[in-house]
């Protein structure tokens, strides 16, 4: 689940400059020589080959765009904790807001010249990388069938690749066969256990309460798809076992970078990704990121995310926060 890398360099940071990531900024339309050296624009969608698309348009967000654009700032967000304390954060929180979250608008013109460039490469004898990127690209345009087609191909002809396992869980998800997507995210996994920034173990969970939900339609009414336990008042608290230091971003981590390229393709109201919308709320606030928690604990709602009464308290409260945290400035 990762964006398309650009070859920028980023220019040194300037501590004094600040970014404020919760809410919506006005997009930025940047044109530019894609690599796509990686995962593409879905949770499992891979484009190992490194193909160039030229001069694809991305509409990514301004506050986005400093990360990749050459700037004299990196990004330091600044924001309340739940203790009305402002807080100041590095880049570790830089995409856990509903700004981010949202779908940016890639060129699907540009998709649809690739995909033909690619067919015309499928006729001859294409790599395996070719394959994987062919089915990548179907997956994006929405042709899941053809895409699981062009995946099995490519397993078959080539056994092994990572990238085609990933590629292939989530043709298989798109088309309602979650038992055999799970079987293929877990052998993406096995591959390459750092794919997708090391955050496929969400994928798994996804797939994993998907199954659930199958046998039992109320299981999200006493579960949510982490396990996670934020408690039940208005203000979170992650029970249980505080994560090590180096794990200490890794359930926000983990759900913005899956949840970014989730909602490309899930449109509102989906239950299981209001859970998983109302646990990043959840982690994000405790982390101490009220006002980016804010915009998340909404766009949950959207979602309607099951544990609607809570979800409404955990807002309220939230909101009083940063209401007075504005008015202390």
């Amino acid at each position: 689940m990762a964006r398309p890398s650009f070859a920028f360099r980023r220019a040194p940071c300037d501590p004094a400059a600040r970014i404020d990531l919760s809410a919506a900024a006005a997009p930025l339309e940047i044109y530019a020589d894609a690599k796509f050296p990686g995962p593409l624009l879905h949770a499992g969608l891979h484009t190992p080959g490194g193909h160039t698309m030229r001069r694809m348009k991305f509409t990514l967000l301004a506050t986005a765009a400093a990360l990749l654009v050459p700037a004299q700032a990196c990004i330091n967000i600044s924001d309340v904790n739940l203790d009305g304390k402002k807080m100041e954060f590095g880049e570790d929180m830089a995409w856990a807001s509903k700004a981010s979250l949202l779908p940016d608008r890639a060129n699907a013109v540009s998709f649809q010249k690739w995909e033909k460039e690619l067919a015309t490469k499928m006729a001859g004898t294409p790599t395996v990388r070719e394959r994987s990127d062919y089915g990548g690209v179907l997956v994006f345009l929405g042709h899941f069938q053809k895409a699981r087609e062009v995946l099995e191909a490519a397993e078959q002809a080539e056994p092994g690749d990572y990238a085609v396992a990933s590629n292939l869980g989530t043709a298989y998800e798109l088309l309602g066969e979650n038992a055999k997507a799970l079987e293929w995210i877990r052998k993406g996994i096995e591959r390459k256990a750092d794919s997708h920034h090391g955050t496929e173990w969400v994928h798994v969970k996804i797939l994993e309460a998907k199954l659930a939900l199958a046998g039992d339609p109320k299981w999200l009414e006493t579960h949510t798809v982490l396990g996670l336990d934020y408690g039940r008042d208005a203000r979170p608290v992650r029970i249980g076992e505080a994560p090590a230091a180096k794990e200490k971003y890794t359930v926000l981590h983990g759900l913005s970078y899956q949840l970014r390229e989730r909602l490309k393709f899930v449109k509102a109201p989906d239950p299981l990704v209001g859970d998983l919308l109302f646990n990043l709320a959840n982690e994000t606030a405790v982390l101490g990121a009220a006002k980016q928690a804010l915009g998340i604990y909404e766009l949950a709602a959207e979602y309607k995310s099951p544990d609607a009464a809570l979800l409404k308290q955990r807002t309220e409260y939230v909101r009083s926060l940063v209401t007075k945290g504005k008015k202390r400035r």
